[in-house]
Order: structure tokens, then C-alpha cells, then sequence
């Protein structure tokens, strides 16, 4: 994810002399790298994450007396959303596309990193086999260990990992408001995308992206994970699913629904603040 970088110039351009350039710092109460460039550009603050954070300059002068100054910086946000008028805000694209229509990323439940295959023998949150689940588990007849956890915390969540820490995946009751709340439409066609409105006037695009395991399926629906773990049955999670009504054709029918842990789905973010 690429944010932005400040430049913190120093003026006027002649105090450059006094400062002892080899013995400056730059240090950082929050979300951003800080690095020391001797250029004429000044000194470069790079971020990491969006969020404001005090960046504090110490340097030594020509005399030996160490000077201290600070600024806050803000680094805005590098991911669209649209607001519904719901609980939270929701991104405009998957993780991984650079169009609201674009599939992006495929994820496990509870991975931050797309991989080629997805199945138990490489799952993170387990030991290769059935039953074995190392995390997020709330029976000792699917894992070695109890933790009773049933949310992803911000370590195992895409959304966070990768979009940083404003960014999170929806639970499964926001999936619900988000089904309930808007009026959804379908459009066919090459690809395949649900369209949601809101009462606002505000819209939402979801390509039906499908799934992974060993090869790309189900390419006609939407399956999307949420943060939620199906606590009666921990080798499962909720995610959101859309597919064209079965019994009303040319009509979207979404809902919240159960899949294997392991499996493959892409990821819509939901904005914290």
C-alpha cells in the first residue's frame, strides 16, 4: 500500500549550516516510518499506515546543543469507501483490485497472504489435518486446544494487515444489516456483479469473484468472508453470498451463509473511522 510521504524542508535554506546533519533524528509517536535524507529536499517522512502522528526532529548544532522540534502530520486515506447510511462504512473494492467489478485476492479465513492453493495441509490456523485447528477453536473435538475465540483478531484479519489499521473484515452481523438493509440488482454479463442500494442514494458494487481450493469455481456467485467464526462448529466461518434468485430469474438473492475455513474468498473491507 503506497501513502504519503512528507518532505520536512528546512528554512531558511541557510540553517542548513548550523545543523550537524550526521547526528539528526526523526522518531515517531504513531503510524509512521520515519527516515533522514542529507538532500536539498530536507528531511522525507514516509508512512505506513493513514492517521495522523507526531513527528519529532532532534538535531544537534554547530555548538554542540541538541534542538528539538516536532510537527504533526496527516496521511489520508488510500482506499475509497462509500457511506450507506449503515453501521459502517464499506470499501469500494475488494482487497487486491483496483476496480470495484475486480475480483482481487483470494483469502483462508483468518490468512493475510493469497497463496495457489487453499486446503487443510496448508492452512495457517491448524497442524495439515482435520481437526486440528491451532486457533479460533471452541471444541476439543476439532482442535488441540480451546481458545474460544469466534473474531478474528487484527493479526489474522486481511483487512487490517494489509490496509492498515483504520480497515477491518465486516462481522457477520454487518453482512446481515448490509443484505437487509439495501435493495440488490444483478447484472450478468461477462462478469457477473450485484449492486446494492441504499436508502441514502449511496451504491455498492460486488463482483461475483467465486472461490478457490486447488482452481477458481463458482464464478457466477459472490462468496465473501466475514471476521465471524461459526462458533457451534469452528471448522467453518460466515461469509456473504450472492447468486441470481433461483426462483425469480434476472433477480439477485444475497445472504449470509457457512463455508470451510480453509477455503478460498476474497475480502470486502469495512472502514473503522
Amino acid at each position: 500500500m503506497e501513502l504519503s510521504t512528507a518532505n520536512l524542508v528546512i528554512t531558511p535554506p541557510e540553517a542548513k549550516e548550523f545543523l550537524n546533519m550526521d547526528k539528526a533524528e526523526l522518531t515517531s509517536d504513531n503510524t509512521v516510518s520515519v527516515s533522514v535524507e542529507t538532500a536539498a529536499s530536507g528531511f522525507v517522512v514516509k508512512a505506513l499506515f493513514e492517521g495522523s502522528a507526531k513527528i519529532t526532529m532532534k538535531f544537534t548544532d554547530t555548538h554542540g546543543n541538541v534542538k528539538t522540534a516536532a510537527a504533526t502530520v496527516e496521511v489520508g486515506t488510500a482506499h475509497e469507501y462509500v457511506d450507506l447510511g449503515l453501521s459502517v462504512k464499506w470499501a469500494v473494492c475488494n482487497i487486491g483490485a483496483e476496480t470495484a467489478e475486480a475480483s482481487g485476492d483470494y483469502f483462508a479465513w483468518g490468512e493475510t497472504a493469497p497463496k495457489e492453493k487453499y486446503e487443510t495441509s496448508n492452512y495457517a490456523h491448524c497442524e495439515g489435518e482435520p481437526d486440528t485447528f491451532t486457533k479460533y477453536c471452541t471444541s476439543i473435538d476439532k482442535g488441540l486446544a480451546v481458545d474460544s475465540k469466534t473474531v478474528l483478531e487484527s493479526v489474522d484479519d486481511a483487512a487490517t494487515v494489509l490496509w492498515g489499521e483504520n480497515w477491518r473484515m465486516p462481522t457477520k452481523a454487518e453482512y446481515e444489516e448490509l443484505v437487509k438493509s439495501l435493495e440488490w440488482s444483478i447484472t450478468m454479463g461477462k462478469t457477473t456483479v450485484f449492486t446494492g442500494t441504499a436508502k441514502n442514494g449511496g451504491t455498492i458494487v460486488i463482483p461475483a469473484a467465486g472461490y478457490k481450493q486447488s482452481k477458481l469455481s463458482g464464478s457466477d456467485c459472490a462468496y465473501y468472508w466475514s471476521s465471524t467464526l461459526v462458533d457451534n462448529n469452528c471448522g467453518q466461518a460466515y461469509y456473504f453470498y450472492g447468486e441470481e434468485d433461483w426462483f425469480d430469474e434476472g433477480e439477485a438473492a444475497m445472504s449470509v451463509e457457512k463455508y470451510a475455513r480453509m477455503i478460498g474468498l476474497p475480502v470486502r473491507p469495512v472502514r473503522v473511522r
